[in-house]
């Protein structure tokens, strides 16, 4: 595997990302897509409402507008529940391979690199250049039920932070986050509290 990702970083990238679209049949929403290696990726962040099952979803800060650009952000169990049939919410595994695209390695379950080829071009207080498709937005995030911010909110981070589940979780869920220019350029996996609330990405099965 690491070999075959040394090859497709010398790779122009035209060569190993096509983008597309595909429509969830539940809402009849149309999401970008964008193929990245061997792997189909939505880009943009998930935006569908479950009228089923007792999950926690959430605009932010409480506001519908907030979801046309920046999807909904849902709790770890949510999270692992709401990708369309077809697709899923990618692993620990499979965003560390995005990390390995853009010259990151992993190391156990975190890691520290540039992030700006995964940012979006738009919309950060400092974006990126999105080398490989990704575009990933600054959708905040919801703290868990243990935090509460000093000004009192739950939601923090939007245009400065951008946080994607992964189905990978123990005693915590695992995500991949990205920071914002006006701090650092990074990107990480870490752990953080199932009932945080994030974006959601989904891969094709």
């Amino acid at each position: 595997m690491r070999t075959l990702l040394t090859l497709l970083l010398f790779v122009p990238l035209i060569g190993f990302s096509q983008s597309s679209s595909f429509v969830d049949s539940r809402d009849g929403k149309e999401y970008k897509t964008i193929k990245i290696g061997d792997r189909v990726w939505m880009a943009e962040n998930l935006a569908f409402f479950p009228d089923s099952g007792n999950y926690k979803v959430y605009a932010y800060d409480n506001d519908s507008s907030n979801v046309l650009k920046y999807g909904y952000l849902y709790d770890f169990e949510a999270a692992n529940n709401v990708c369309p049939t077809g697709w899923h919410l990618p692993s620990k595994d499979e965003f560390g391979v995005l990390i390995e695209l853009i010259g990151g390695e992993v190391v156990y379950y975190e890691v520290w690199t540039n992030g700006l080829k995964l940012k979006s071009k738009t919309e950060w207080l400092g974006d990126g250049t999105d080398n490989i498709g990704f575009n990933g937005l600054p959708g905040g995030s919801r703290v868990g039920s243990h935090v509460r911010l000093y000004n009192g909110s739950k939601f923090a981070g939007l245009g400065e932070l951008g946080t994607w589940w992964s189905s990978t979780g123990l005693y915590s869920g695992f995500s991949l986050g990205l920071n914002t220019g006006k701090y650092n350029e990074y990107v990480t996996l870490w752990g953080s509290q199932k009932s945080c609330a994030k974006s959601v990405r989904c891969i094709k099965d």
